[in-house]
């Protein structure tokens, strides 16, 4: 098949160093056949200070973008964060194109800024939800890291449909 062409739009610096560290997208994103956004790429621990140059060690949180079906940002589309820390839930929501560090349909959550690293496994999710909450793709279970090193995940959703 023809390689895929692109009409984006020249990104912030901070963006384009995120994308050079990113592994790259499968050429068929996986979602469920009901829903019409699946993973870009596997999520990716990063050091935060790649984006945030002073963002010490006490900072983790989870960020990334939504591409449309031709790889262009797709803001005002809702994301939630979920899942538990300290035995207490977390449930969050936010909008793609508030963070631009992460690209113009950029979107963050910040899990703690004061903890420190936080090992976990699988203990926080984050999926797109339409504007009654009802899923737009399947809850994205992370990892988070005990190391300063990979203290920001990066989730990247791309439109299957």
């Amino acid at each position: 098949p023809p390689p895929p062409t692109s009409t984006a739009t020249a990104l912030p610096a901070t963006a384009e160093k995120l994308l050079n560290v990113l592994p790259t997208a499968t050429e068929t994103p996986e979602a469920r056949p009901n829903y019409s956004f699946g993973l870009k790429s596997d999520p990716a621990a990063i050091d935060a200070s790649i984006l945030y140059p002073d963002r010490d060690c006490t900072w983790v949180g989870v960020g990334g973008q939504v591409l449309d079906l031709q790889g262009r940002p797709v803001t005002g589309i809702s994301v939630q964060f979920g899942g538990g820390l300290d035995g207490k839930a977390v449930d969050q929501m936010g909008l793609t194109g508030t963070v631009l560090k992460y690209g113009e349909a950029g979107f963050e959550f910040t899990i703690t800024d004061s903890q420190g690293p936080l090992a976990s496994t699988h203990n926080f999710w984050i999926r797109l939800v339409d504007q009654q909450k009802l899923p737009l793709s399947d809850k994205v279970y992370f990892d988070t890291y005990g190391d300063c090193g990979r203290n920001l995940t990066v989730i990247n959703f791309k439109q299957v449909r």
